[in-house]
């Protein structure tokens, strides 16, 4: 059984772009403002360098301290796989925002597309739900299959 390439989400409206089009960016020398929403046990695992971190847990304290004058610039933000990012863009465009942009798919689009490698079996996700404990520990029982409370 041979596996299928992965194909990244290709963005849709204006206020997406995808994980090739970032990528040509960056690679042409641009530097855009990219935001990335993700909690910090999540940008553990990957992150893309430079971009700032504004978790959306403390996202609505911190946004205008960090975004300030910003106003009309291209923001590119990002979480794990678009969901959250594209909320973001949402309220940003309602704060009067004229440029956000939802990086489609995300951090594993760019994982599997860019790098060409699961960072995470992210697979697991229904399974890693069971347990607050921190993503190393997720990591560890991941090999397990089972819960990190009980893979100790």
């Amino acid at each position: 059984m041979t596996s299928q390439p992965y194909t990244a989400p290709q963005a849709r409206t204006p206020y997406e772009i995808d994980v090739h089009e970032l990528q040509r960016r960056l690679n042409g020398g641009e530097k855009p403002l990219v935001v990335d929403v993700r909690e910090a046990k999540e940008l553990a695992i990957c992150s893309l360098p430079g971009a700032t971190h504004l978790p959306l847990s403390q996202f609505e304290r911190l946004w205008q301290a960090a975004l300030s004058g910003r106003e009309n610039d291209e923001l590119i933000v990002m979480c794990h796989h678009g969901v959250r990012s594209a909320r973001v863009c949402g309220f940003l465009l309602q704060a009067g925002f004229t440029r956000p942009r939802s990086l489609v798919g995300g951090i594993d689009a760019w994982s599997l597309a860019i790098r060409r490698s699961r960072v995470i079996d992210w697979s697991l996700a229904a399974w890693a739900r069971c347990c607050p404990a921190c993503i190393p520990g997720r990591l560890r029982a991941a090999s397990k299959r089972a819960c990190c409370r009980t893979a100790r």
